[in-house]
């Protein structure tokens, strides 16, 4: 399930992404319960959606995280540039 979703590196937001992954199969399993779909194909579909969700919600905490750092670092430069240290 880790692998699927594409969670390797333990870092700071292990925790995190391992509760992402420790939801996405408890309602997984819960589907199951009720999914009465040949081969359980509707879970195998819900799964998915779960794990694209974990992975597009993790590529946007990068990318706002980029995004801070490097406003930062220009706020930074234009404070410098005019003379404040």
């Amino acid at each position: 399930l880790c692998y699927a979703a594409d969670v390797r590196a333990p870092n700071l937001d292990w925790y995190a992404q391992r509760s992402a992954l420790a939801a996405a199969y408890l309602a997984t399993e819960l589907y199951l319960c009720e999914d009465r779909s040949p081969g359980h194909e509707l879970t195998w579909r819900f799964l998915d959606s779960r794990l694209d969700e974990i992975k597009s919600a993790r590529a946007l905490c990068v990318g706002a995280s980029n995004y801070a750092s490097q406003f930062s670092r220009n706020m930074y430069n234009i404070f410098a540039s005019q003379g404040f240290k």
